[in-house]
């Protein structure tokens, strides 16, 4: 994975998947975090950004996705109490089977990445300002869906 540190900087080159349904987005978090994110990994050596977030949903839902089209390219800065993060990160849009039993809106799901278990959760995009959810951006980003790519810039 495409992570580098020095010292307390942490540097991250990640995909993102963007997943909407009936007006709700797919977000997820691990069971021990206070906040939520959209669902997504670190990138590989060699692996496309598109590839990245393919292999992420197969590996955490078991699930085979269609990438549709590339949202943000966002570059993320956030600090946590031991580490200061430099995160470039792709958002795609991306559609899931319609027959996949995560297509239940009302459920919560469950996914793994390596020993961290992952909950997973549709919410009403017309009511993410309750929810804390990361990066910021996200909350007015996904109201207004870009027609063509945009970058972010993120500093939380």
């Amino acid at each position: 994975m495409l992570t580098f540190k020095q010292d307390n900087n942490v540097f991250r080159y990640r995909s993102v998947a963007v997943a909407i349904k009936d007006g709700c987005v797919l977000i997820h978090k691990q069971a021990d975090t206070d906040y939520w994110s959209l669902p997504g990994g670190r990138c590989e050596f060699h692996e496309t950004s598109a590839e990245t977030i393919a292999r992420e949903m197969e590996e955490e839902l078991g699930e085979k996705i269609t990438v549709t089209r590339l949202l943000w390219v966002s570059e993320n800065f956030y600090s946590t109490k031991r580490h200061k993060y430099h995160e470039v990160a792709f958002y795609y849009l991306i559609e899931f089977d319609d027959r996949s039993p995560l297509m239940d809106l009302s459920a919560t799901h469950i996914g793994h990445e390596s020993h961290v278990k992952l909950i997973f959760a549709w919410r009403p995009i017309n009511k993410l300002d309750a929810v804390n959810l990361k990066p910021d951006f996200l909350i007015r980003g996904l109201q207004h869906i870009p027609e063509q790519i945009e970058h972010i810039i993120s500093l939380d």
